[in-house]
């Protein structure tokens, strides 16, 4: 049987030698595997890229509500019900819904809560599973309070088997681009796919952990890497109706774009592709 991951990492290479910059908001966290016989499930919170247009989600989730707590727990029952209190180690216990906006909450979460990015620790469920877990920020009206209300705008990656329904097929994959002469650099593209599966007919939203459209592959930003996903910007996603036990495919390309002359030398960059609910 063929191994299957929640995460795919994703490598471009470069050996030898625009589009709108659209900005992804909102938090991306993702499972990145599961302990038993306790349902453990270990995450990752990647970011929080937080706009000042957009809402303090408070008063989205909670509107009209006086007092607004924030804590990162897993999503335990419906599509927007998290665990009971404290099931992950992070948890701001100031009111929150006064502030202004989405930057304004991220900033007092940083600054006076302690929240850090990347943030990486478990959140620990009991009981049958419901529903497509995932790890997300929840909003509860009570400083210690559990079975708060998910921030909606975030990617929350789905636990994979057993406690979820969705995985990819491998958990790595390299898009290399060769040697290539540097006039050769600028637009040259390269084209592969992955596969995911699912237990049961469902929609899923794979999609990337950049905060913009472009991976970059030196550090100065010379050498860029667009990737896409069946088309789709990585950053934004692309949503498959996947069919039950069989291997969903999805083309992934990468297209490089150069700022002046690059240097020569070997370039890559990572990211991180993740499974979510649409």
């Amino acid at each position: 049987m063929k191994k299957i991951q929640q995460i795919l990492k994703l490598l471009i290479v470069l050996w030898s030698f625009s589009l709108i910059n659209a900005q992804a908001a909102g938090y991306f966290s993702y499972i990145t595997s599961i302990t038993s016989p306790e349902t453990r499930y270990h995450f990752v919170m990647e970011y929080w890229h937080a706009t000042e247009t957009y809402p303090n989600p408070c008063a989205l989730v909670l509107p009209g509500k006086a007092r607004c707590y924030i804590q990162i727990n897993h999503l335990h029952s419906g599509k927007d019900t998290g665990g009971v209190a404290d099931r992950a180690p992070w948890r701001c216990r100031e009111n929150i819904a006064d502030l202004p906006n989405e930057k304004a909450v991220v900033d007092y979460l940083v600054n006076q809560c302690g929240l850090s990015f990347p943030y990486v620790a478990y959140s620990q469920h009991a009981g049958t599973v419901t529903t497509d877990e995932c790890i997300g920020f929840f909003l509860t009206t009570s400083a210690g309070g559990g079975s708060g209300k998910l921030v909606p705008n975030g990617v929350c990656g789905i636990a994979p088997p057993p406690a979820g329904k969705c995985a990819f097929v491998s958990d790595n994959l390299t898009l290399s681009h060769g040697v290539l002469d540097v006039e050769q650099v600028n637009n040259h593209e390269v084209t592969r796919q992955f596969s995911f599966t699912c237990n049961t007919n469902m929609p899923v939203r794979i999609s990337s952990a950049q905060i913009d459209h472009y991976l970059d592959l030196k550090p100065d930003g010379s050498i860029r890497s667009l990737l896409t996903l069946n088309g789709s910007p990585a950053s934004i996603g692309t949503q498959v109706n996947a069919i039950q036990n069989q291997y969903m495919t999805v083309d992934i390309r990468s297209k490089l774009q150069t700022f002046g002359t690059p240097s020569l030398g070997n370039f890559s960059g990572t990211t991180t592709l993740v499974l979510s609910i649409p």
